[in-house]
């Protein structure tokens, strides 16, 4: 393609789950082979150094150890009057600290950009108004609720998850219809091909009558790990599980710990690139309510438990998929052992969380996000 026709797909690591979806969003496009021209970029790679290194780590100190003032900000926030006060800032503070980023767009000139996260609109809002740059914008919003944040004059179409988030859209921020796409939230394609869980017990060696559950706390390890294991402990039916601890050594190292004093069958991993194979031997999820954790667990048909989820985009999404029927949420750790209990007893209880899941999931969404944005290519 042209160098004016490129494809920009941009997120930011502040969590892992927006630098997923980008990377499924890029694999759908080069699965097409149309010969685009694509680049992915992390928005914090290009802004200064200071703001690069504090974004991420503010972030991931609010919903580690201050959820709650996390949650008072992002609900705050949320309210129209005080977006309106402080909408101004965010983006000049945005604008103020991506000179690169600024650069980079007048130097690439993309047809499209795709943006997984909230920082780039921003860009490229201020690029336009003042140097004319004209680019087709596709904002993937990647939870099941629409925030403030995400909404910018710069963009050309907003794709979302469901049909709330849409409503979101329209109602409180006044966002036309026509722009809106509802398609999902994009996961890698391997979450959406068919695995063979006999196979996958088989390699984790995990029996045939176990009935197993993933505790899967995000890329950083999030969420109270100990408490979990000793809940399900407690349960009286044959039990496995398999807990994924991502960049978190600390939190391994607890549950190695624990699986030396304990008789209960634990599979320990720390950051890992199979988390398909995990879910498709796991019987239900135990964990993060992120927007990427829970499509992944959609797609893969899994049934999720959710304990005090964070404040904020977290506790929408889990109320959102509880909602419908996909998922259960416990206020205290303590009613785990009743949940596993009920789930490997009750087929009529599983059976209905299955029926939840497929009302909700949107197994293509990758794919056809790829199609709308190599149309946006074609047409610009």
């Amino acid at each position: 393609m042209d160098k004016k026709n490129k494809i920009i797909i941009t997120y930011a690591t502040a969590g892992i789950g927006h630098k997923k979806a980008s990377l499924a969003i890029k694999a759908a496009l080069e699965k097409k082979n149309m010969g685009v021209d694509i680049k992915i970029i992390d928005v914090l790679d290009y802004t200064k150094p200071f703001f690069k290194r504090s974004y991420p780590y503010v972030y991931l100190l609010l919903i580690n150890r201050l959820s709650f003032l996390w949650g008072f900000f992002y609900y705050s926030l949320d309210v129209k009057l005080v977006n309106f006060l402080c909408a101004p800032f965010r983006r000049l503070m945005h604008v103020m600290n991506s000179p690169n980023l600024i650069k980079y767009l007048l130097e690439n000139k993309p047809a499209v950009v795709v943006s997984t996260h909230f920082i780039m609109p921003d860009i490229c809002a201020y690029v336009a108004k003042k140097y004319k740059l004209k680019t087709t914008l596709i904002q993937v919003v990647t939870d099941y609720r629409a925030h403030a944040f995400w909404i910018s004059d710069a963009v050309s179409t907003y794709i979302v998850a469901h049909e709330n988030t849409k409503r979101d859209l329209v109602r409180k921020w006044g966002i036309k219809t026509e722009k809106i796409k509802i398609m999902g939230i994009p996961v890698e394609p391997k979450f959406s091909v068919k695995h063979d869980k006999g196979f996958f017990r088989k390699k984790f060696n995990i029996s045939s009558d176990s009935f197993v559950v993933s505790l899967i706390g995000g890329g950083y390890g999030v969420g109270p790990f100990l408490k979990i294991l000793e809940a399900l402990d407690r349960t009286t039916v044959p039990l496995s599980v398999i807990t994924v601890c991502g960049h978190n050594k600390k939190r391994y190292d607890q549950v190695a710990a624990f699986k030396k004093r304990d008789s209960m069958h634990i599979i320990n991993y720390t950051y890992v690139n199979n988390v398909d194979e995990i879910m498709a031997v796991s019987d239900v999820y135990i964990g993060k309510a992120g927007g990427i954790s829970t499509t992944e667990a959609l797609a893969m048909d899994l049934p999720m438990i959710f304990i005090s989820p964070i404040p904020g985009q977290e506790s929408r999404n889990a109320k959102l998929i509880t909602r419908n029927g996909a998922g259960i949420r416990v206020k205290k750790v303590s009613e785990i052992t009743r949940v596993v209990e009920s789930l490997k007893t009750s087929d009529i209880r599983m059976n209905l969380l299955k029926k939840g899941i497929k009302n909700v999931r949107r197994i293509n969404a990758a794919c056809d996000i790829a199609d709308f944005v190599i149309e946006c290519a074609k047409n610009t």
